[in-house]
């Protein structure tokens, strides 16, 4: 049988380009977005202010708040059937990520085991240990612990590893290279909430781009001859036509996206498992110089199918009538707006919505794939509020709020420019 270096080159390589461009990028992505939000709230058109000015709406003032009303974050609080409506969502959802990293390292160890020979017990164990990593990972990471419990785990996980026997070097190294240290290292590098939105988004444009510009690169080897001095030509049109190709994917994300078909923290641990089940089938396709292995992709549909199916009761456990919470705070620069936020985020959006003025102190943990579309196609300023009939129309969305897959209801940022954020306070609080 063949060497498959060509297909190591048309989907490893990228994915290599890919986390290499989302890890140096991701960063100016965010402070780009930043900027564009700073600039774009102070960019105030005289054509809106009359819009608003006609509707009345502009003469509505913040200093005449409607009457305090005891519901959202006080009454679920308060109430004991809320708290424990949250922990058995909680509990369900560990244990349908758990079930379904289960399932995803049995495919890996039937793959495994036709490929290498299993005559050792404690290559087995090993085997389990390793193929059950990224499952670990996951379930820390939803109990929302801190980086220490990641260490305890690689530690473990090379321990396990280690206790293989010493003639089984080659495949206890691979083994390592594979199920520990890559999701792990993939793990810790997209889980800072300073680029956690944005990880996900720049994984697809990137990839797909990077698939492009090596797959025309392996054409025009193939067809000119390997000194062809049309290749870098190649290259470029391959990767232009592939970041096109990626951002039509994005779109396509967004439309699923507003259909509630796919959540913001699905979105995110989904990455993290597509990622790690591509690089792991690539390498072991490359080291055991065998396409048959290429089945081993199956496991991410099979996490996928698994987990939307334990799922399916967390989500029916989503109250009918979600709380509100309507999120006010002084727009600075400082921390404690990101670090109250995150101590509300995650428990909350499990019994309601979250409605805030979107500023530039939590753009990194308000953007989602239809900001992100908006950011790269250079129209961001859609998303703003800039007429009455722009808040009629967002008002009606948070109407309607529904469910994403995984249990969760969303978070709300209203993008708002100087002259249209009082009155669009006062309509949210109003609800």
């Amino acid at each position: 049988m063949g060497s498959p270096t060509p297909l190591y080159n048309l989907f490893a390589l990228p994915a290599v380009y890919a986390l290499l461009f989302t890890v140096i990028g991701s960063p100016f992505v965010v402070r780009f977005y930043k900027r564009r939000i700073h600039a774009l709230v102070q960019a105030t058109a005289a054509s809106a202010q009359r819009a608003w000015a006609s509707a009345g709406s502009a003469a509505t003032e913040v200093a005449n708040p409607p009457a305090p009303r005891v519901s959202g974050f006080a009454a679920a609080s308060a109430d004991l059937a809320s708290l424990q409506l949250i922990r058995r969502q909680e509990r369900g959802t560990l244990i349908a990520h758990a079930g379904a990293g289960l399932c995803h390292a049995l495919v890996a160890m039937m793959v495994y085991a036709a490929a290498w020979p299993m005559g050792s017990p404690w290559l087995w164990l090993a085997l389990l240990v390793a193929f059950l990593v990224p499952t670990a990972v996951t379930a820390v990471y939803l109990a929302r612990r801190r980086a220490r419990w990641i260490a305890g785990l690689l530690i473990l996980s090379a321990l396990g590893v280690a206790a293989a026997p010493a003639h089984y070097p080659t495949l206890v190294a691979l083994i390592v290279r594979l199920y520990v240290l890559v999701p792990l290292v993939v793990f810790l590098l997209s889980t800072p909430r300073y680029w956690r939105g944005v990880v996900p988004l720049m994984l697809v444009t990137t990839y797909v781009a990077s698939v492009g510009c090596v797959g025309s690169a392996e054409v025009g080897r193939a067809v000119l001859g390997p000194e062809s001095p049309l290749l870098w030509p190649l290259r470029i049109a391959g990767l232009l036509f592939g970041a096109w190709l990626g951002v039509r994917g994005l779109r396509r994300l967004g439309r699923h996206y507003r259909r509630h078909a796919v959540g913001d923290q699905e979105l995110f641990i989904d990455s993290f498992w597509l990622v790690y089940t591509l690089t792991q089938t690539i390498i072991l396709v490359v080291t055991r110089e065998s396409w048959w292995l290429l089945v081993g992709l199956v496991a991410f549909p099979v996490y996928v199918a698994v987990k939307r199916a334990l799922l399916r009761p967390v989500r029916e456990l989503a109250p009918s009538r979600p709380a509100r919470l309507l999120l006010l705070r002084v727009f600075n620069d400082d921390r404690r707006a990101e670090q109250l936020f995150d101590a509300l985020a995650d428990r909350w959006s499990l019994v309601g919505t979250i409605s805030l003025i979107a500023g530039r102190d939590l753009a990194t943990r308000t953007i989602g794939p239809a900001d992100f579309i908006e950011l790269a196609s250079g129209a961001l300023e859609r998303r703003f509020i800039r007429a009455p009939e722009d808040l009629d129309q967002r008002m009606a969305e948070l109407d309607d709020a529904q469910v994403d897959p995984d249990g969760h209801f969303r978070v709300e940022p209203f993008l708002c420019h100087d002259h249209t954020w009082q009155p669009v306070v006062r309509a949210m609080a109003e609800k």
